[in-house]
């Protein structure tokens, strides 16, 4: 499957995960929430992992590779931290994701340049220059 077919696997992920963040938010204490959701994950993942897994697959176990899963982690409860307590606070579900997306692709426009020493074609510069431009005109009121 190509990169952009999964992509409509992340829309739709999304769009369920940030209208299911509007709904409960405020219902449940925070670490009720993201030890519930946690807790799925971590069955859905090991039932992948079972389904999947090659004796090979230990080989790419070190010190390094650890540290980087353990990383995501971290980054994943932050947003889950993050988009629990913006929508507890009555962000409108029309911008809040919008205004994140925006933010964070403008961010990794720079490290993918930057560190990953990725190429832009001019219409890629062109279509990040109207999303720097949307964010700041959806920012301001």
């Amino acid at each position: 499957m190509s990169w952009l077919a999964w992509c409509l696997v992340v829309i739709v992920s999304s769009v369920n995960y940030q209208t299911s963040m509007k709904i409960f938010s405020g219902r449940l204490p925070i670490f009720v929430y993201t030890t519930i959701a946690s807790v799925s994950m971590l069955v859905i993942s090991l039932i992948a992992l079972a389904m999947t897994y090659k004796p090979d697959d230990l080989a790419a176990l070190n010190q390094k590779n650890v540290l980087l899963a353990l990383w995501l982690g971290i980054a994943c409860f932050m947003i889950e931290f993050g988009f629990y307590f913006l929508y507890k606070n009555n962000a409108p579900i029309s911008l809040a994701r919008m205004i994140t997306l925006a933010g964070s692709a403008i961010i990794l426009l720079l490290i993918g340049i930057l560190f990953f020493k990725e190429r832009l074609t001019l219409n890629q510069i062109i279509g990040m220059l109207f999303s720097m431009l949307g964010l700041i005109m959806i920012i301001r009121k």
